[in-house]
């Protein structure tokens, strides 16, 4: 399937991280086949897909977490389905041959997005990280990665400056192991620290390091809804209840109780007896596409990727 109908019929949002990859190996299937519905790709402060856009959807909804699944029942949709996060079926697929020894401090910084920008406080970030950590590793994205002058600023104040490549299946170099690769990395230290909440921070803690959230960020350019997605809507400090409790937030916010078997999650996901495009699905795709909060940006990522 090329870039443009993976974006028109809503499959390229699935593929992110190697995410449907990844489930499809669990449930004992190969590549990356169709699914009549969305996959949350990453952890947001409302309800799973960002700016509540769960909520406005019509087809088929699958969530990482109760929470995640609770606002969007409460939003008038019933199709959500809460499964757990794909990182929780990693070790199913790609079991770790090692145990490795924890050391030392891994760093996430905030990153802005195509679709949601934040002010850039990376000069000030890199200060912090040192004068709280000494030097660490800090893992930037990759459109940050690739911005010299950002990447200067963390490697002047003596930090080691890495990126965990590309996870963006419209890209060149996307990698369909990008989470093993993720996981193999932050296996090796001891804790986690961040400006900001964010999927990276669950990940690492549900591999059994501490985490922290501290230090500057600057959401003044952000939009109001982006904001919400990442800092939530006021009601819940999620840095606070890190802190105060990271071992049990990653399990909440990643759906541990939620992890299905392969027959499950097969019969859940519509591959069973086998993976089948649905008249159904392709209409409600439409609607959403249509209609949905983030049409401005759907179209955007259309348009760029016209006839790739």
């Amino acid at each position: 399937m090329n870039t443009f109908l993976s974006q028109v019929s809503g499959q390229a949002e699935n593929r992110f991280y190697g995410h449907i990859h990844l489930l499809a190996k669990y449930c004992g299937l190969g590549g990356q086949p169709w699914l009549n519905g969305y996959l949350q790709h990453g952890w947001n402060a409302t309800d799973g897909f960002g700016n509540y856009l769960g909520s406005k959807r019509v087809a088929n909804k699958f969530v990482w977490s109760k929470r995640c699944e609770e606002i969007i029942k409460a939003n008038g949709k019933s199709n959500v389905f809460a499964i757990g996060a794909p990182w929780l079926y990693l070790e199913d697929v790609y079991p770790q041959t090692e145990t490795k020894e924890k050391n030392g401090v891994i760093a996430y910084p905030a990153h802005s997005s195509s679709w949601s920008q934040m002010g850039d406080t990376s000069k000030e970030y890199a200060s912090y990280l040192k004068d709280q950590y000494g030097p660490i590793t800090v893992v930037l994205h990759k459109y940050d990665f690739a911005n010299a002058d950002t990447k200067q600023k963390y490697e002047s104040a003596g930090h080691s400056v890495i990126t965990h490549g590309s996870g963006t299946p419209w890209e060149k170099g996307f990698d369909l192991e990008f989470l093993k690769k993720q996981r193999d990395i932050v296996a090796g230290f001891s804790k986690v620290v961040s400006n900001s909440m964010s999927t990276a921070i669950l990940y690492a803690t549900s591999l059994g390091l501490s985490a922290e959230i501290g230090g500057p960020i600057d959401y003044s350019v952000t939009n109001p809804d982006d904001k919400a997605s990442q800092a939530g809507d006021g009601k819940t400090d999620w840095a606070k209840m890190l802190n105060n409790n990271f071992a049990q937030l990653w399990k909440d916010e990643l759906g541990l109780n939620c992890k299905k078997s392969p027959t499950e999650l097969r019969e859940i996901l519509g591959w069973n007896p086998r993976p089948r495009k649905s008249i159904f699905f392709i209409f409600k795709r439409g609607i959403d596409l249509f209609s949905g909060s983030t049409k401005a940006v759907s179209f955007k990522v259309l348009k760029s990727n016209l006839g790739k």
